[in-house]
């Protein structure tokens, strides 16, 4: 054994370097079994760490499947808010903004001088995402301004012109120069008062300076424009008590008219372009190019008084007429009228604050101008202003609450309104692209409190969405808690709505980007005490003493615009009605056409025009007429066009109610698909809306007036004021055929554009 064991030692040593061969094979097998088991081994721990693995498998799996089963319903809309840690309810909101709606805190910096750093950190302050936007413009300050009243070569006469701030009052972009002539009372200085005085004055109207009455039947930049038409040399407007049917003193001892009030504005025409005039349709970008001052009047005007004015109505010894409330003219004494301004180089900004939201593209702006025409302005533009910050402030304390409203809310205050609205209308031009692609609507605040009627001015499609909001909203002069703006509204004019024209900063937006805007306030009527538009009489003595004494308008009036901001903001189906659109255009349509003009023409033969869009209509009469086709064949398919707009309407409208049902029905985790496409449907529907007005729009614009662009919604080239079918009612009214035809071929058109697209 011994023996054996020396041997197999000896053999496994360095030092024996020739083995047997059963030594070898011991060895080799000794390892091979260790090298087996070690296998062996390790083979069972891997499948017990597989074992565990499925186990955990199984156990999750059994988890998942357990949860699944027991998973709560959810809609598209719950789910949509949970991901983005929204966990407050539509109702949420709604409560919460309307409890914690305060007025805003000191607003003493409102009357500071550099109100736009002011503004941008109050923003700052309430939480919006915050951006200046500048744009290079010339604008004009005064130099000197003088009237002087002249008889037989001497002065009898030379009113104070520097007004009720002890600065003179001038007009914006007002033609530089010295107007000699006699003395005409031009009334309120409409197309047909000119026609009047020319067919009693003849000649005697050309070359004159004329006294005419400001109205809110027309525009002041349309007042200067007819007259120049017309010949006259100068212009002097004035306002006149006797047109405010009020009695009592003069404010600020009563609610009458201070005869010392001098009423500022623009002569720049905004009812056809405003803006910059010298960058009609494109921003004044620093490096922009400029038109120069062909857009501006050539013929000098001055606002005055009416106690500057009183002494040359005193002279006026002319013929007298019923329509007129003074003689037509003076016919001894003329008028030097002296103009001097000086146009500089300015860089205007808006303050721009934004809430992002869910969608990320779809947006709403809220905007109101803040600068005004006196120190003061507590009505235009501050009331606006306050609103604008009221709201703001609401909207901070859902912030504070983790809200984040579904669509964009964009907040800007506008700079250089009283130009002739530039902050706005440069601000749209320069973002046009985006703001036809992605703003929804916008809500504007000019001169939110002038009196205590209610006023809307909107866009057809958001009427509805206006009379709900006013359902939520108690009124100024409630005194129990079922008095809602509602029963205010319906008990003064029945829920009147009217129709937007041009003058305030919404007519970018509608006239000339197609985006259904809304203008709100409590406006001066019957029985308030005149408001003293753009004079030093605008303060704070007329808002606490005649305007809002407790400050419930301006509560009112946040409350609705926020509530109007947030129903359209946190309805995943916009909150429009198109039915109502084209129900309401339809009957106007009807009424207009309903006429003696349009009768005498309906047996006249219609020449193809050049226009392209009249060629592609001529081609659809023409099929299958063989004797020529008629005027009355063409009103026959402008009708046909408007039924089937009628019906797409209503077909779309009932569309987008039963989305707006499905977005909020609860379904199981496993029909995860059909929130897919409820969302693809909704966000399709949504884009049409959005889109749906730019159908409207023609590229060459209206006639006389290229930037003002809607066929359906715009404003009355004489006046300003609001006016549906701008150009075929123009065409109409003027008993042009040839631009009647012209512009329902269009209509025609336009009208198939847009049910195709709602068809679509």
């Amino acid at each position: 054994m011994s023996s054996d064991s020396n041997s197999e030692s000896d053999c496994l040593t360095l030092d024996n370097p020739n083995p047997s061969y059963g030594s070898v094979l011991r060895r080799l097998s000794n390892a091979s079994t260790k090298s087996v088991w070690s296998k062996i081994e390790r083979g069972r721990r891997l499948q017990q760490r597989m074992r565990f693995w499925h186990y955990c498998l199984f156990g999750a799996f059994v988890i998942i499947v357990f949860n699944l089963i027991f998973l709560p319903r959810t809609s598209l809309s719950r789910d949509l808010r949970r991901l983005h840690g929204d966990g407050l309810t539509d109702s949420d909101l709604k409560r919460i903004y309307l409890n914690e709606l305060a007025s805003p805190d000191s607003l003493e910096w409102l009357y500071e001088e550099d109100l736009t750093r002011n503004m941008r950190e109050k923003f700052e302050e309430y939480g919006l995402k915050t951006s200046l936007s500048e744009y290079y413009v010339t604008l004009n300050e005064p130099k000197k301004v003088s009237v002087s009243l002249i008889l037989d070569q001497n002065v009898v006469y030379t009113p104070e012109l520097e007004g009720d701030e002890g600065r003179v009052a001038f007009h914006a972009f007002s033609a530089n120069g010295t107007a000699t002539g006699p003395l005409v009372f031009a009334n309120h200085g409409t197309f047909e008062d000119f026609e009047t005085l020319r067919g009693e004055l003849e000649e005697a109207l050309k070359g004159s300076v004329v006294l005419i009455k400001y109205s809110d039947l027309i525009l002041p930049s349309l007042q200067v424009e007819i007259a120049e038409k017309f010949g006259v040399a100068g212009v002097l407007l004035f306002n006149d008590p006797a047109d405010d049917h009020i009695d009592g003193k003069p404010f600020p001892s009563g609610p009458a008219r201070n005869p010392q009030s001098t009423q500022r504005d623009t002569v720049n025409n905004i009812a056809n372009s405003p803006g910059d005039p010298a960058t009609p349709g494109w921003a004044s970008k620093k490096h922009s190019r400029k038109l120069g001052n062909q857009q501006i009047p050539s013929v000098p005007s001055i606002p005055i008084s009416f106690e500057a004015a009183k002494p040359m109505l005193d002279t006026l010894n002319g013929k007298k007429i019923t329509k007129f409330p003074y003689p037509l003219n003076s016919t001894k004494h003329t008028v030097v009228l002296e103009n001097i301004q000086e146009y500089k180089p300015k860089i205007i900004t808006n303050v721009v604050g934004t809430i992002p939201g869910i969608l990320g593209t779809e947006e709403i702006i809220v905007g109101s101008h803040r600068d005004s025409w006196t120190k003061f302005g507590e009505g235009d533009p501050i009331s606006g202003t306050k609103t604008m910050l009221s709201m703001i402030q609401g909207f901070s304390k859902l912030l504070d609450l983790g809200y984040k409203p579904l669509r964009n809310i964009k907040f800007v205050s506008w700079d250089a309104s009283k130009y002739g609205l530039i902050g706005s209308t440069e601000y749209a031009e320069d973002h046009q692209r985006y703001i036809r692609k992605n703003t929804l609507c916008y809500f504007n605040l000019d001169t939110a409190i002038s009196g205590s009627t209610f006023y809307v001015g909107s866009h057809p499609m958001l009427k509805n969405l206006v009379i709900d909001a006013s359902r939520t909203v108690l009124s100024p002069s409630s005194i129990k808690e079922e008095d809602y703006l509602y029963d205010y509204w319906l008990k003064q004019d029945n829920l009147t709505v009217e129709t937007l024209g041009s003058g305030g900063d919404f007519s970018v937006f509608q006239n000339h980007l197609g985006v259904p805007s809304v203008q709100i306030g409590f406006v001066n009527g019957p029985g308030d005490a005149v408001f003293h538009k753009h004079s030093s009489f605008d303060n704070k003595v007329w808002m606490e003493k005649y305007g809002d004494p407790e400050g419930k308008k301006l509560d009112t009036i946040s409350k609705f615009i926020g509530m109007l901001t947030l129903m359209l903001s946190e309805s995943e189906v916009a909150h429009f009605n198109v039915d109502t659109y084209s129900t309401l255009t339809t009957d106007l349509y009807n009424n207009l056409i309903n006429c003696k003009t349009i009768n005498k023409w309906k047996n006249y033969y219609i020449l193809e025009q050049e226009h392209p869009v009249c060629k592609k209509v001529w081609k659809q009469l023409n099929s299958g007429q063989v004797s020529g086709i008629k005027f009355v064949h063409l009103l026959d398919l402008v009708k046909s066009n408007f039924l089937k707009w009628n019906s797409a309407s209503l077909i779309f409208h009932k569309y987008m109610k039963d989305l707006q049902e499905e977005i909020v029905e609860d379904y199981p985790w496993f029909k995860y698909y059909k929130k897919i496409k409820i969302a693809v449907q909704i966000k399709l529907a949504n884009l049409k809306l959005v889109s749906l007005d730019n159908h409207m729009l023609i590229d060459e614009g209206l006639p006389k007036r290229p930037w003002m662009k809607h066929t359906i919604l715009g404003s009355d080239r004489l006046t300003g004021q609001a006016i549906l079918f701008p150009g075929l009612s123009e065409a109409i009214d003027e008993v042009n055929y040839e631009e009647t035809v012209k512009w329902l071929m269009i209509l025609s058109d336009k009208l198939e554009s847009i049910t195709s697209a709602l068809s679509r």
